[in-house]
């Protein structure tokens, strides 16, 4: 695209399509998904950073000359095209974006030979073949986790006497073996992202310090709890990782059996809270390969076998427990959300090849054939040590048998 005038921008759809604006404002948004947390006894709040928000812009711009009718409603039938379009901005530079709102008028008295656009739109990766479906998922996933976790704090809050001893010491109890339950199991899987993991440290030691305090307010406790249970899902380390952490913490929690009806809403905030963790795996972290994808998504599979198994088992425990289909819906829809995500996700991931060497192969020569590379290799050799786990005398040769793995 040519270099537009200090006050002019170029907008190219999908399917190439260019057109010319001139503009009178633009305006920009951002920040940071930060969650506030006020703990009793505390002078000071814990806050849980979550990432960035999307960055938002909004654009007044317009068509005119003798022709602005016909440029106009290209203009527009483009912004509705399906999939990202670029912008090359003087202010803010080259940006790929998604369209979300556009609103054109003309004014028959003032403005006339012009038609004016309204225009708000996001961010979005600037990267060939990444689907503008997957950002659109990962925040309709993010929102029905949203949902999910108030009505679920709503029912416990509703649920739960604090002054009840039984119901205080069993819930007092609960919220502490899942605290164990998440650190047994997802410690490991963040270790490689020390911003997360200092956070989630943090958050443990508030519970776990003012849990007397916590347990006599019980919409502050669930909100603290399923904070800290979702917050691993933001960590930048490997998907399956996670995902692996957050389904056995899931299946431990068949281990309790509450007593009350107040205890086992105290179980489904934990599970909920899980729930949303495993969902959200995909929208931060590695995945290599469109294997690794498939894996991740038979795993989070499992995790909702398992929420169904806890379900049947606390419907039928004698204490009037019933799960409310809008939760159990907000369920099934994250859960079947999150795999169709990772299926968006395969397709711009590689694929990986394997073979089983029929003769002892030198590892230069074998990297050269296998990505087909006539210059430097450095990288993809690290890559094939790296993925094949070779050690040794392997580095330098490897025997007639060995299976090795590519991608392409």
């Amino acid at each position: 695209m040519a270099a537009p005038e200090i006050r002019q921008m170029i907008y190219e759809s999908k399917s190439g399509t260019q057109t010319i604006l001139e503009f009178d404002s633009v305006g920009r948004s951002g920040g940071r998904k930060a969650s506030l947390h006020e703990f009793p006894m505390q002078d000071n709040p814990v806050v849980q950073d979550l990432g960035k928000l999307s960055e938002k812009f909004t654009i007044d711009c317009y068509i005119s000359g003798s022709d602005y009718p016909g440029l106009a409603d290209q203009f527009y039938d483009s912004l509705l095209e399906e999939g990202p379009g670029k912008l090359q901005h003087p202010r803010y530079g080259d940006l790929s974006i998604q369209v979300f709102d556009v609103v054109q008028s003309e004014g028959l008295v003032e403005g006339v030979g012009r038609a004016s656009f309204k225009i708000s739109f996001v961010r979005v990766p600037d990267r060939e073949g990444y689907p503008s479906s997957i950002i659109l998922n990962d925040a309709l996933i993010s929102q029905i986790n949203d949902d999910l976790l108030a009505q679920s704090i709503t029912d416990f809050e509703n649920g739960f006497n604090p002054l009840n001893t039984e119901d205080r010491i069993g819930n007092r109890e609960n919220i502490l073996s899942t605290i164990s339950n998440f650190s047994e199991n997802l410690t490991s899987a963040i270790s490689g992202d020390d911003g997360i993991t200092s956070q989630v440290n943090s958050q443990v030691r508030d519970i776990e310090n003012n849990i007397d305090a916590l347990i006599l307010q019980p919409s502050l406790l669930a909100d603290s709890l399923t904070a800290l249970l979702r917050l691993p899902a933001s960590a930048a380390t490997r998907v399956q990782s996670k995902v692996n952490g957050y389904v056995s913490s899931i299946q431990n929690l068949a281990n309790q059996v509450p007593r009350t009806l107040s205890q086992a809403y105290s179980l489904w905030i934990s599970v909920t809270g899980f729930v949303a963790g495993l969902t959200e795996c995909q929208a931060s972290g590695e995945i290599e390969t469109r294997s690794d994808a498939v894996f991740i998504s038979d795993t989070i599979q499992t995790g909702s076998d398992s929420v169904t198994e806890i379900t049947e088992n606390l419907e039928n425990l004698s204490i009037d427990f019933t799960s409310k289909l809008e939760i159990n819906s907000s369920i099934k829809q994250a859960i079947t959300d999150a795999k169709y995500d990772l299926i968006e996700k395969a397709f711009s991931l590689k694929t990986e090849r394997k073979k089983t060497l029929d003769e002892s192969r030198d590892i230069l020569t074998l990297v050269c054939e296998l990505y087909e590379i006539d210059g430097n290799i450095d990288d993809k050799l690290d890559e094939f040590i790296r993925i094949n786990k070779l050690i040794g005398s392997e580095i330098l040769l490897l025997s007639s048998g060995k299976s090795v793995i590519w991608y392409e």
